[in-house]
């Protein structure tokens, strides 16, 4: 209903700037996450910035320019609004004023970030979806709090949750997944624009913040413990390359999918083994399919998960595999399904 327009090309937009109504303006702006600037309205298809000229409305034409990330100076690639403002031959000398001051002030967007105390809730929901973005970019991580109090899209928030978590930016990421509503959906969606997805980038974080962040983006969308992308590892895997055996049983809670593996196809027993570390093998076993126990990795080699731990000296994680392939093999046998070798051979 918004953008309804009436015969006149007018919508609720226009009429707003046409009668000079800022506040009402400023009402529309918070529920219309759009570039104002692009919309071209009335009989002669001009912008809001034009017809707040046309009607005289100088106050308003202050406001529109003041907008951040509203282009409202440039109506062309070869027109400016200052020439087409000229060209009317306006009599009110203060419209000519405010695009001059426009254009030689401070960027809107430069002068919100200068602010004590940014007043986000004056720019409307396009602009604080871009500010969100931008905060990311410029590290201010301290100004995050006050736009996402006042609102941002979910389509913005999911950009600047996986610009924080690529760009490693900790307290900025945290500010942004303890959002509510998390955008689930526009995250999934925007992480085919990464080589890595978000639980990729997170387990990459320094050690001590992992767990936390895990904590709060499991807890929102659980299901995003697995990749979405054929060519992305989950976080089980690097766990499991890691050696580290608290986000391991953490992860595990979660029933991730045992069958990803990593780049060169190698399982998370594989990797777990690798790492060297007994306490994560252990703590991958307990819930290691039997069938699989024997799997071989990738490549040349064609490796059991114990000829890896006896290749690469690891006795302990060797004697840990043995003892289960045993058990497995025990279970079998009582079912009926194989033969135990004799002691003898």
């Amino acid at each position: 209903m918004l953008l309804y327009q009436t015969s006149s090309g007018d919508n609720a937009f226009s009429l707003a700037v046409r009668e000079g109504h800022i506040r009402v303006l400023k009402t529309l702006l918070d529920f219309y996450a759009a570039d104002i600037s692009k919309m071209k309205l009335g009989k002669q298809r001009e912008t809001l910035a034009q017809l707040a000229i046309k009607s005289n409305q100088n106050s308003m034409l202050n406001f529109l320019l003041s907008i951040p990330f509203c282009h409202f100076l440039s109506l062309s690639s070869v027109l400016s609004l200052s020439q087409w403002a000229r060209h009317q031959k306006l009599d009110n000398a203060d419209l000519l004023k405010t695009i001059n001051d426009a254009k030689t002030g401070l960027n809107p967007i430069d002068y919100h970030f200068r602010l004590p105390v940014a007043k986000f809730d004056t720019v409307g929901l396009y602009a604080r979806s871009l500010f969100v973005i931008e905060a990311v970019n410029r590290g201010h991580s301290g100004i995050i709090d006050r736009i996402l109090e006042k609102g941002v899209s979910r389509q913005a928030l999911a950009t600047a949750i996986l610009k924080a978590a690529h760009k490693k930016s900790y307290w900025s990421l945290r500010t942004l997944m303890k959002h509510d509503p998390f955008p689930t959906e526009q995250l999934i969606a925007q992480e085919k624009n990464y080589d890595k997805t978000l639980i990729e980038m997170i387990t990459e974080l320094e050690r001590h913040s992992v767990i936390s962040e895990l904590k709060i983006l499991l807890h929102s969308c659980p299901h995003i413990i697995n990749p979405t992308l054929q060519s992305h590892i989950n976080a089980l895997n690097i766990a499991a390359s890691k050696g580290d055996k608290e986000l391991m049983t953490y992860l595990l809670q979660f029933k991730p999918d045992l069958n990803v593996g990593n780049h060169s196809k190698d399982n998370a027993l594989h990797l777990a083994v690798q790492s060297g570390s007994l306490p994560t093998a252990q703590a991958l076993l307990s819930v290691w399919p039997d069938s699989r126990l024997q799997e071989r990795t990738e490549g040349w080699r064609r490796q059991t998960a114990v000829q890896l731990a006896e290749s690469r000296g690891y006795r302990a994680i060797e004697q840990e595999l043995k003892t289960h392939i045993l058990q497995t093999m025990k279970k079998d046998e009582a079912m009926g399904v194989v033969e135990l070798p004799s002691k003898k051979q």
